[in-house]
């Protein structure tokens, strides 16, 4: 099972947001609101980043909403209040919308029906990275109980994971250390991703779990150890589907989850492998 092959499922719906026609002489101001409010929602998890402007003969934004309810002035943040009042100043009134798709059936979206979290994306996703076993779906950045900021920075770490994602698939000079920051739960990108989950866990109270990807792996990869912690974390292999059955590997004092690695046993694998293992004093230790 590889990085794309399982995750939090994107529940996106498309959306139309209507800003209008500028006032005379607010042609600049407009399209400042506009990616004022575009940009607030965005680092509020309420949209994706993937969406488009038509500028004219009106301000019109094709976006992909999180769910149902994401474009209710209700759930605006700080930001997102600002870039209302922009459009009100530039175009007359606040910008409207409509969902181009049928409602989506929202049953299991709140974190509240959720007995654990994940934090996994990709650089095929554009969603929440926020997911959850047993509601087999993604929760939306909005709904959760951060504080405004903490939402910026989650959306934000997401946008950045993606990027080293791509760079990877790339397979070019930066290939490498671009795998190390998301297959070693030391580096950056990573540490910040486990704060990620640290406060989440916090605020909601449900135990928040850190992907660690992995690709290249060895022979006996099923007795990989925690890279953390040096501990046993392999899942037995359920009969059925248990919550946590996506993942081959989980360590519950460390919070990290992970799976079998897709490519085994060449030269590179074997090279690459101790990326996202135990320190080799820990291995030692272990031994011991």
């Amino acid at each position: 099972m590889s990085n794309y092959d399982f995750g939090p499922d994107e529940r996106l719906i498309l959306a139309k947001i209507d800003f209008g026609i500028p006032k005379r002489r607010c042609a600049k101001a407009a399209y400042g609101a506009v990616e004022e409010y575009l940009a607030a929602l965005m680092y509020n998890g309420q949209i994706s980043a993937d969406y488009l402007i038509q500028e004219r003969p009106r301000y019109v934004a094709y976006v992909q909403a999180a769910d149902d309810k994401a474009l209710e002035p209700t759930h605006l943040s700080p930001w997102g209040q600002k870039g209302s009042e922009m459009s009100l100043s530039a175009f007359g009134h606040r910008p409207k919308f409509v969902l181009l798709e049928p409602p989506l059936n929202s049953r299991g979206l709140s974190w509240r029906s959720a007995k654990t979290l994940f934090l996994h994306t990709h650089i095929f996703k554009s969603g929440s990275p926020v997911g959850s076993p047993e509601l087999q779906g993604a929760v939306p950045v909005y709904h959760l109980p951060l504080s405004h900021q903490d939402r910026d920075y989650l959306v934000r770490w997401a946008r950045e994971y993606r990027d080293h994602d791509s760079i990877w698939l790339g397979c070019g000079r930066l290939e490498v250390p671009a795998y190390r920051e998301m297959a070693d739960p030391r580096s950056k990108l990573s540490r910040e991703g486990r704060e990620h989950c640290r406060i989440i866990e916090k605020t909601t109270g449900i135990p928040t779990y850190y992907y660690l990807f992995r690709y290249h792996g060895r022979l006996k990869e099923k007795l990989r150890r925690c890279p953390l912690c040096g501990g046993a974390w392999r899942v037995p292999s359920p009969k059925g589907v248990t919550k946590f059955s996506q993942f081959a590997f989980r360590c519950k004092p460390c919070r990290l989850v992970s799976n079998m690695a897709s490519s085994l046993g060449d030269e590179e694998d074997e090279r690459l492998a101790a990326i996202g293992e135990p320190r080799p004093s820990m291995r030692r230790k272990q031994r011991g």
